[in-house]
C-alpha cells in the first residue's frame, strides 16, 4: 500500500498516495502532476549536487596545486583552469578600478578645467576618461585569454597535442600562487586605494609567478619535441608582448569617450 502524502491542487489539503479524490474538496487528482513537479525536485536537486561536487572538487585541486604547483594534478575537470582564470580576472579588474579611480577623477578634472578654456576660444572636447569596472573586466579577461592562447600554441608548435583546455588546466595549476597574492593585494589596496610599498612588492611576486609558471607551463613537457624550448620560449614572449601592447594601445582608445 502505497502511504506517501501529496497535495490536492485545488484546495491544498494533505492526502494520502492512494487516493484518487480529494476528500476535502472533492476534486479529482491527478498523480501525473504530481510526479511531473517531483521530477522537478529531482533534476533541481541533481543540478544543486553536480554544482557541490564541481566546487568541492576545484577547492580540493586548488589546494593541490598550491601545494605542488609543478605537479601535474590526475583527474581533473577540464573547466578548473578557467575558474581559475575567470576569478583572477575580476580580481584584477577590482585592483584596477580601486587604484584608477582617484587618477580617472584627477584626468577628467583636468580635462574639464580644458574644456571650460577651451570653450572661450570656441574649442571644446568631450572624450572624457571612462574606466568602469566591465571595462576593465573585459580588458583582464582578454589579456589572460592572450595569455593562455600564446602558450597554447607554442606548446602546439614545439609538437605536443595538449588541448587548449588541458594547457588551461595546466597553467592554472602552476599559477594558482598567484590568485592568492591578488586577494591580499585586494585586502590591502580596500584600505588604501594608493599603492603602497607591501601593495608594490605584493604586485611585482606576482608578476614573477605569473613569469615563472608561464615560462614553466611550455618547458614542462618533453615529448614530441621539434624546435628548442630556448627559441620556442624567447618567440612566444615576444609574440605576446607585442599582441599585448597592441591590444592595450586599441583599449586605451576605447575608454576615452
Amino acid at each position: 500500500m502505497d502511504n506517501s502524502q501529496q497535495f490536492c491542487s485545488h484546495c491544498g489539503q494533505k492526502i494520502q498516495g492512494t487516493e484518487k479524490f480529494c476528500t476535502n474538496c472533492g476534486a479529482a487528482l491527478k498523480p501525473e502532476a504530481t510526479d511531473n513537479a517531483n521530477n522537478g525536485n529531482v533534476d533541481v536537486n541533481e543540478t544543486v549536487n553536480k554544482a557541490k561536487n564541481f566546487s568541492s572538487n576545484y577547492f580540493a585541486w586548488f589546494i593541490k596545486t598550491l601545494k605542488q604547483p609543478s605537479e601535474l594534478v590526475s583527474n581533473t575537470h577540464k573547466y578548473f583552469g578557467m575558474v581559475s582564470f575567470a576569478i583572477e580576472g575580476i580580481i584584477t579588474a577590482w585592483i584596477m578600478s580601486i587604484f584608477s579611480a582617484p587618477l580617472v577623477d584627477a584626468v577628467n578634472n583636468g580635462l574639464s578645467e580644458y574644456d571650460s578654456f577651451a570653450a572661450m576660444g570656441g574649442m571644446s572636447r568631450n572624450d572624457y576618461l571612462n574606466l568602469s569596472f566591465i571595462t576593465l573586466l573585459i580588458f583582464s579577461l582578454a589579456l589572460t585569454a592572450l595569455r593562455v592562447t600564446a602558450g597554447f600554441l607554442s606548446r602546439r608548435i614545439e609538437g605536443s597535442k595538449v588541448s587548449y583546455l588541458d594547457y588551461a588546466n595546466d597553467l592554472a595549476g602552476i599559477t594558482n600562487i598567484t590568485l592568492v597574492i591578488e586577494l591580499v593585494i585586494l585586502l590591502f589596496s580596500l584600505i588604501s586605494s594608493y599603492p603602497n610599498a607591501i601593495i608594490m612588492i605584493l604586485v611585482s611576486v606576482n608578476f614573477l609567478f605569473a613569469n615563472v609558471g608561464y615560462v614553466f607551463s611550455l618547458i614542462r613537457d618533453n615529448s614530441h619535441l621539434k624546435f628548442n624550448r630556448v627559441y620556442t620560449v624567447t618567440i612566444s614572449f615576444v609574440c605576446l608582448s607585442i599582441v599585448t601592447f597592441i591590444f592595450s594601445m586599441l583599449f586605451m582608445t576605447i575608454v576615452f569617450r
